[in-house]
């Protein structure tokens, strides 16, 4: 499983915890509808109970509203058991190979796998 999708892009999260065997899937939350100008408000409501979001990219104001309920962005992409690594023993996610953003003058089209 990979960390791939911009905040904005993500349809769904999974949620996921420690145990003694290692990191272990938990459940998937639905992310709240596009628009309506809440939307990052009902998300952090949604993840008020997490230690932070991994994600491949994410703007300013999410940012910004995540980072003050408690929940912080974790910008990263690769695989999700090296992002929960950063996130519960200390490990620094930029180290998991974060791609360079590619300025494709066109607007994203929400796949999560970069300009095309």
């Amino acid at each position: 499983m990979l960390a791939n999708r911009h905040l904005g892009e993500a349809a769904s999260f999974q949620v996921w915890g420690r145990s003694p065997a290692g990191y272990v899937l938990i459940e998937t939350r639905q992310a709240p509808q596009p628009g309506g100008g809440r939307r990052w408000l009902a998300l952090a409501e949604i993840l008020k109970d997490c230690r932070a979001v991994l994600v491949s990219g994410v703007g300013e104001a999410p940012r910004a509203i995540l980072e003050e309920s408690g929940v912080p962005p974790v910008v990263m992409e690769g695989l999700i058991r090296q992002g929960l690594a950063a996130v519960y023993e200390g490990l620094d996610p930029a180290a998991f190979g974060k791609r360079r953003q590619r300025a494709c003058r066109r607007s994203c089209r929400g796949g999560g796998e970069g300009c095309g």
